[in-house]
């Protein structure tokens, strides 16, 4: 199925959920860090957001189902789906096949519809040291104990390394999907225009193109721009690393890093807004002094009382 856009897909599909009525009654599992227009999304489809928060620590961000079991249990609304995010947004990281098992074992046993948000699957920087798998795979590869979960995974091109922002448009699979809510989401209007419509299907079907003179030029301009990137992940992480203050885990896809600010307990914030915080302030500051545009981890659901900001690197 093709829609046009990741955002405007979830807020049609999440309403059709079995037992949902988007009246605010119903909750979501997501991850933090994560998109802030996901939040947003769930919110416009009716739903409230309970955030589950990704170990930091190791240059991981993994998760941990303890944080999934608490998160869970402190909802105060029925928990209807999970939200995974893989490769992760901003901070880089890619889960595991043990972490993919995990949710999807957790989602088994408290009847979850898994939501696999992976845009950036092209965009892996070393496929040998820290290689993406689907959330399809390994609940395909887990067998028929698990036929009971289902799973919707997005594919969005246009936030890829190698998309174009402005061509708005999201492939999304749908797995093992309740038939009712499959047969409603057929009937709804998602497509894009068709220009969206061929571009993910030479995406999709790269190896009907082999032939073609452009493909070697194609695929060669595509790996040497995610070996800059990479190259240039190495060199910003490192930077931000030798910096007083902030710490910077090991991005392993994607174009973003999330840095965790550490100040001294002495500092506080003192301005003319008094529902700004030393983080926003430092931000701000930042932003001037350099001319850098960063963004603020509070907009990210990032873990509460921690700080960290949002960094978007060049391509030179």
């Amino acid at each position: 199925m093709i829609a046009a856009g990741m955002e405007i897909s979830l807020t049609h599909i999440l309403p059709l959920l079995p037992g949902c009525h988007g009246d605010g009654t119903h909750a979501i599992l997501v991850p933090g860090p994560t998109y802030p227009t996901i939040n947003d999304s769930i919110e416009v489809a009716g739903f409230r957001t309970v955030t589950y928060f990704l170990n930091e620590k190791d240059d991981n961000w993994n998760l941990d189902i303890a944080d999934l079991s608490e998160a869970l249990e402190k909802s105060p609304h029925p928990v209807m789906s999970i939200f995974v995010q893989n490769p992760g947004y901003p901070t880089g990281h890619i889960h595991g096949i043990n972490e993919l098992q995990t949710i999807i074992r957790f989602a088994k046993k408290n009847r979850l519809i898994i939501f696999a948000i992976e845009n950036f699957q092209l965009d892996i920087y070393d496929p040998e040291e820290k290689p993406f798998v689907s959330m399809r795979k390994v609940l395909l590869e887990m067998g028929s104990e698990f036929e009971s979960v289902q799973l919707l995974s997005f594919f969005s091109p246009n936030k890829s390394i190698i998309g174009e922002p402005g061509m708005s448009v999201t492939y999304i699979d749908t797995f093992r999907l309740d038939e009712e809510v499959f047969e409603k989401l057929v009937d709804l209007t998602l497509s894009p225009p068709v220009i969206q419509q061929i571009y993910v299907s030479l995406l999709l079907s790269p190896v009907a193109f082999l032939e073609y003179p452009s493909f070697k030029e194609f695929h060669n301009e595509k790996e040497n721009i995610i070996n800059r990137i990479a190259r240039i992940a190495k060199l910003v992480t490192s930077f931000f690393n030798s910096q007083p203050y902030i710490t910077c885990t090991k991005p392993h896809a994607g174009q973003t890093i999330f840095p965790k600010l550490e100040f001294p307990q002495s500092w506080t914030y003192i301005g003319p807004r008094s529902s700004a915080s030393l983080e926003e302030f430092y931000c701000q500051q930042l932003r001037d002094a350099t001319q850098v545009r960063i963004i603020a981890g509070m907009f990210f659901s990032e873990f509460p009382g921690s700080s960290h900001f949002k960094f978007s690197f060049p391509l030179d």
